[in-house]
């Protein structure tokens, strides 16, 4: 069964540069692991600094193992510094499989 993350991030002003490049990494990264199927990131129309992850796994188990991967791990510690308040994440099971 599918399992989706949704996250909101709200970035520094002065760090959404940094930010953007290492997690343009991230996600190139997160896609070549072994059950990402989907990252897209998109950004809020009136605030540039208002981020939206949506991520796709082809299981919960997936996801547990990239959230608990030591690169990930680096990568969240990494860019914390340049977070404005800390990150809003929600996981969701697919309906249609029901």
């Amino acid at each position: 069964m599918a399992h989706h993350v949704v996250a909101h991030i709200t970035v520094r002003p002065e760090a959404r540069g940094k930010f953007l490049e290492l997690l343009g990494n991230h996600v190139a990264l997160s896609l070549e692991g072994g059950g990402c199927e989907a990252f897209d990131v998109r950004q809020d129309v009136n605030d540039q600094c208002k981020l939206v992850y949506v991520e796709r796994y082809t299981t919960k188990a997936a996801f547990d193992r990239h959230i608990t991967s030591p690169r990930v791990m680096k990568f969240l510690e990494e860019t914390s510094q340049f977070l404005a308040k800390p990150a809003d994440f929600a996981e969701y099971e697919d309906l249609r499989s029901m």
